[in-house]
């Protein structure tokens, strides 16, 4: 019953969302909302009221644990957002091979194992929100500075950004999960830790989801607006079109097949402009999220496995 409806929920919700061209008015996105909504009230209902659930949501009662999930989410939606969004640039903006892209952002991986490395070493000898709040600054910082690349970033600087993210993102995990399960009676860790891994599951999915929903769109509305400015009206796109039209007939190419190629080539060029347009302000969007998380992160308080089971065996 929990897995049915869990499953049916996120199906119909993720399905719906993650559409280019989501219609309101359709009714049948209207009707996978609904059933969507109703099936994972159900399960969330259902996980409260048994005494053996599939996942213990009432440890989501804890604002610490609580907090510590939605700061996660956040730090995966930053990861995965630039894992999904650099090789769309990279690739069909910047027309880099798979190779080439392949070798900007690996990088990054590696400079996320050796902050996770190092969190470790150093981690007790500092107050982990700290940690935790630095890396949400490294990485709100960094979105913000990715949101203005353009063609002519060179690609190690590229590289060098990813990076600067994949140490805030290794920062950032570690610490908050820490200062999550701080509060909790150790009886509770396995729960807690299946928990976790689900929202974390889920979360990227649904962030993910957001991503592409917010960059389709984008997408659509700025290239709607740049295509609306090319027009006989417009000095500078006449001008580029008779320039690409007057080349076109120099090499041969008859009049009217000149003016179909000259024309398809400019609005090829509005489209990769449009599409890096959406892209940083994807990134963008991105930073602003991550800074909306800095002061509930400052606000986390890290308790002690011993107070937590104490309050257990009291209760």
């Amino acid at each position: 019953m929990d897995f049915l409806t869990s499953s049916i929920g996120m199906s119909c919700v993720l399905y719906v969302l993650g559409k280019s061209d989501l219609d309101w008015n359709d009714i049948k996105n209207i009707i996978l909302i609904i059933v969507g909504c109703y099936s994972l009230l159900i399960f969330v209902v259902n996980e409260l009221l048994i005494e053996e659930p599939l996942l213990d949501l009432k440890l989501l009662k804890n604002y610490t644990f609580c907090m510590s999930n939605i700061i996660m989410n956040v730090a995966m939606l930053a990861l995965y957002g630039g894992v999904f969004l650099m090789p769309i640039f990279l690739q069909q903006i910047k027309g880099l091979d798979s190779m080439n892209t392949g070798m900007i952002l690996f990088p990054e991986a590696i400079a996320t194992a050796i902050s996770m490395v190092l969190y470790g070493k150093i981690g007790n000898k500092f107050d982990v929100r700290l940690f935790a709040v630095f890396a949400l600054i490294l990485i709100g910082i960094n979105s913000y500075s990715m949101s203005k690349i353009t063609l002519d970033t060179a690609n190690i600087e590229i590289t060098v950004l990813l990076m600067i993210r994949g140490f805030g993102v290794g920062f950032l995990m570690a610490p908050v999960q820490t200062v999550g399960f701080s509060g909790l009676p150790k009886a509770a860790m396995s729960n807690a830790s299946a928990l976790t891994n689900t929202v974390k599951q889920v979360g990227t999915s649904i962030g993910v989801t957001i991503i592409t929903s917010i960059m389709q769109h984008r997408n659509v509305v700025d290239y709607s607006n740049l295509a609306s400015q090319v027009t006989s009206f417009n000095k500078n796109s006449m001008k580029l079109f008779e320039m690409l039209q007057g080349a076109l007939i120099k090499g041969g190419i008859s009049s009217s097949d000149a003016k179909g190629i000259a024309l398809s080539k400019i609005f090829g060029e509005v489209a990769s402009q449009a599409q890096l347009q959406a892209l940083n302000e994807t990134m963008f969007i991105i930073s602003i999220i991550t800074a909306i998380v800095i002061i509930p992160t400052l606000l986390l308080k890290q308790g002690k496995q011993e107070d937590a089971d104490a309050a257990v065996a009291e209760g």
